[in-house]
């Protein structure tokens, strides 16, 4: 996609292949990072509403990691099997013909998207439950930049799993679509990520260049308002509306839950989470490398059997709203 005339005039300093190569860069990190959205229903009419469903206040580093094409391919295939006994058809994903990072990946390639980040719900901070923490560390993995069709633009992601510590309760958010995991230990520090379960182990290590802030270039920060807001995220195949079961508050998650219920239900598992409203927002430069991850979270994630790189990274600070749209890819 060309840029506009403006954006051109800010960057004539920058070749054509140094533009190139930083549009499609910041285009991808925007379009995986952002992976919270409006809530859109039907209504009796047939047309599309806009809800704010929650917001949620996002702090973390997001980074692409080179897999194995095929390995990808195999779990977009098979990446929803339904355990109901009228049989209902996921869309299908794809991986896109048009490679996704051209100056590193080669064609036998994907990315496989890992966000390490402190995030808060505001929604539910009345209920004051011990059992439901509403804010903490996470790390959300994802296979990002896919196609409804192989000639298609990436505008669609795969979510593998949110982890977050077990002592959290098995609630740990109310959820739309991404799959929680918990494991026992998750801590996130200046420039530290450590996440342990059992034996298996991962340890990130990150700079963020946020104090001061160094944005990112006009081209940069064009690309995110662009596209940022152009991914579909899929996952579970219903979101975790029972959280609002037996409730006594009745704020925006739980009373749009209830009115769409069986609409989502009916559209399941064709259905994607998006992302709104981003307010006081701060993007920054980073960077991220892999230190140590042990077979466990390596073979959950599809990384490779050996030293990973990351291809790219970017800091993100704000607050969102999140929601679903279905159904998501038009039959």
């Amino acid at each position: 996609m060309s840029l506009p005339a403006m954006v051109l005039r800010q960057v004539q300093t920058v070749s054509n292949k140094q533009l190139s190569i930083s549009a499609m860069s910041s285009r991808i990190i925007a379009q995986s990072i952002l992976w919270f959205f409006l809530l859109f229903y039907y209504d009796a009419y047939g047309t599309i509403t806009e809800n704010v469903v929650e917001s949620i206040f996002w702090d973390g580093i997001g980074a692409y990691i080179p897999v194995d094409r095929q390995i990808i391919q195999k779990k977009l295939d098979t990446w929803y099997d339904s355990d109901e006994k009228i049989c209902k058809v996921a869309p299908k994903l794809y991986l896109p013909e048009t490679r996704v990072f051209p100056n590193d990946l080669n064609e036998s390639q994907h990315v496989v998207f890992i966000a390490p980040a402190y995030s808060k719900l505001n929604d539910f901070q009345e209920m004051h439950d011990p059992c439901l923490s509403l804010d903490g560390i996470e790390l959300t993995v994802t296979i990002p930049l896919l196609t409804d069709d192989p000639k298609g633009h990436p505008k669609y992601a795969l979510a593998l799993g949110q982890f977050y510590k077990q002592d959290r309760g098995d609630l740990a958010k109310p959820n739309l679509v991404y799959p929680y995991i918990p494991v026992e230990e998750i801590t996130m520090g200046n420039n530290t990520f450590i996440m342990k379960n059992g034996s298996d182990v991962l340890r990130l290590t990150f700079q963020k260049f946020t104090d001061p802030c160094e944005p990112p270039s006009p081209v940069v920060l064009h690309e995110f308002d662009e596209f940022a807001k152009q991914e579909f995220h899929f996952g579970r195949p219903e979101p975790h509306f029972s959280i609002c079961d037996g409730l006594t508050i009745n704020n925006n998650y739980c009373s749009t839950a209830e009115r769409i219920r069986c609409l989502v239900h009916r559209s399941s598992p064709n259905i994607c989470q998006t992302s709104w409203n981003v307010l006081d927002r701060k993007v920054c430069k980073s960077s991220l490398d892999v230190t140590n991850i042990t077979s466990g979270f390596r073979a959950f994630m599809y990384l490779p059997d050996e030293p990973l790189v990351t291809i790219a990274s970017q800091t993100v600070r704000a607050h969102f709203s999140i929601g679903l749209k279905f159904p998501c890819i038009d039959a």
